[in-house]
């Protein structure tokens, strides 16, 4: 897990720095709105969980949830606050969220994990608006049924925005910096898996890649002038050798 400097020329061949570098599968870095401490996703401890680290490092990293093993905990977000963490992870076997009390002064933790559900979905993966209130959040109705759903950060009633037919059951999901719009990740007509993006209160909803390739985990920069994302493909080879 590391950190890459998109100012310096790329593509690069390894991270401009190194966070975390282990056996396990570490992913979803997120910085605290403060920048002194990173929440991340680790299967340490033959576990499924979120860890945190101070920022400059210097400390042990710390598991700060206890899902346990086979929980399918997802990427940490940060409230924009950084009083609390959301989280998605798996409970009685449904994915749901979960948010967490976490001071981003001192890195402990407030109180426990309280679930944030959606009555009829799955939800896979959250995402913070900027009045630090709502949520938006990709979320699985039945089998190839996925909506983007936007409800209240404190529990309540989920309102549906757009409802799309995807086999990509953890393609993430970006709001805007201003909160104006959302982005997803959604099989266009060519056959992969594109971005498109949608006002947050109503409109159309724009295709913003046509290559051909599969896209996910869409993030907007800070400024709102780019969206980074995850490139992949299935390449099958079959190789013969000879005797």
């Amino acid at each position: 897990v590391g950190v890459l400097d998109v100012s310096a020329a790329l593509p690069a061949d390894q991270p401009t720095e190194i966070i975390a570098a282990s056996d396990s599968e570490d992913q979803g870095m997120a910085w605290s709105p403060n920048g002194r401490w990173i929440a991340f996703h680790s299967h340490r401890e033959m576990s499924d969980d979120v860890w945190l680290r101070p920022a400059e490092g210097g400390v042990p990293d710390r598991r700060i949830t206890m899902l346990g093993r086979g929980a399918e905990v997802g990427w940490p977000r940060w409230a924009p606050d950084g009083k609390t963490l959301l989280l998605d992870g798996t409970k009685d076997g449904r994915s749901v969220m979960f948010t967490l009390g976490l001071d981003q002064d001192t890195g402990e933790v407030t109180s426990e994990l309280s679930e944030i559900g959606a009555e009829g979905f799955e939800i896979t993966h959250g995402e913070w608006l900027p009045d630090g209130k709502r949520l938006t959040a990709i979320a699985k109705e039945g089998p190839g049924r996925h909506a983007v759903l936007l409800l209240p950060a404190a529990g309540g009633t989920a309102r549906v925005l757009p409802r799309f037919a995807s086999e990509h059951d953890f393609p993430g999901l970006s709001v805007g910096p201003d909160g104006a719009s959302f982005t997803f990740v959604a099989p266009a007509a060519d056959g992969f898996y594109q971005l498109f993006s949608r006002p947050l209160a109503a409109g159309p909803v724009a295709q913003l890649t046509f290559d051909p390739v599969n896209k996910s985990q869409p993030a907007w920069s800070p400024d709102g002038r780019r969206l980074a994302f995850t490139a992949w493909r299935y390449d099958a080879q079959i190789w013969r050798l000879a005797p």
